[in-house]
């Protein structure tokens, strides 16, 4: 995919409808064959997914050049965001999207691509990181098109931090797969939507088990859905079958 400029994110995970969508994080156990995760890939955009993340450059690469080939379809690709690589070199393997950290704020600029690479999204655990960083880019008016992802342990740390972020901006909130209750279902959607939420990421949701797929197509319903219906494809809660390490 080309390289995006500031606002991309915000295109296509912040929906008008205001309808939560969902960004999947892709962390398996072990690696998977190259044609595999091309399969893999193809399933989680018709699952419903807006986005995939990764900590792994070369699965972010297979995954950007699979979801490429499926422009013009429909549903059409999903951008690839690529954590722990600067934005330059996130855009060389096909990704829309790197994680910048708060503390580097100063020098970013523009809530951007930071010179030619990957979008930016701001990753931020405080309120005074929201701060810190819609300073940086030369206040609310100028980070109206910047991207945060908004994570704590703490749910009403993870609400206020949500709420800090400038409304026009895009706010994803980080939360963990497989909760018991629908725990990543209910909060994002009662707490975190009404506070300003436009997308989920869903950590540790592709672990390289059997349960992917179908866990997968259950939480984007869920997140989209006013249905209600606990996950239970094997009666095993994520802290039993591996997706919580």
């Amino acid at each position: 995919a080309p390289s995006s400029t500031g606002g991309f994110l915000k295109s296509v995970l912040k929906k008008p409808s205001k309808v939560l969508t969902v960004v999947l994080e892709y962390d398996p156990a072990e690696t998977v064959a190259k044609n595999e995760l091309e399969v893999l890939s193809s399933q989680l955009r018709k699952c419903g997914a807006s986005a995939i993340w990764t900590s792994d450059v070369e699965a972010a690469r297979t995954i950007a050049s699979e979801q490429e080939g499926a422009r013009g379809d429909f549903p059409g690709p999903c951008p690839v965001i690529l954590e722990g690589v600067d934005p330059a070199a996130a855009a060389e393997v096909g990704a829309s999207g790197a994680v910048l950290e708060a503390e580097d704020a100063p020098g970013g600029g523009g809530g951007g691509d930071d010179g030619g690479g990957a979008e930016a999204i701001w990753r931020v655990r405080s309120v005074e990181d929201v701060t810190r960083v819609v300073e940086a880019l030369g206040g609310e008016d100028a980070a109206s098109d910047a991207a945060f992802l908004a994570e704590s342990d703490d749910p009403n740390v993870l609400r206020d931090i949500v709420s800090s972020v400038p409304r026009s901006a895009l706010t994803v909130a980080s939360v963990i797969a497989m909760q018991a209750d629908d725990g990543e279902v209910s909060l994002p959607r009662t707490v975190l939507k009404p506070a300003g939420c436009a997308s989920v990421l869903v950590r540790n949701a592709i672990v390289g088990d059997a349960e992917d797929v179908p866990y997968v197509r259950h939480a984007c319903a869920e997140m989209t859905s006013k249905r209600s219906g606990e996950f239970n494809f094997s009666g095993l809660t994520g802290s039993t079958n591996g997706h919580f390490g």
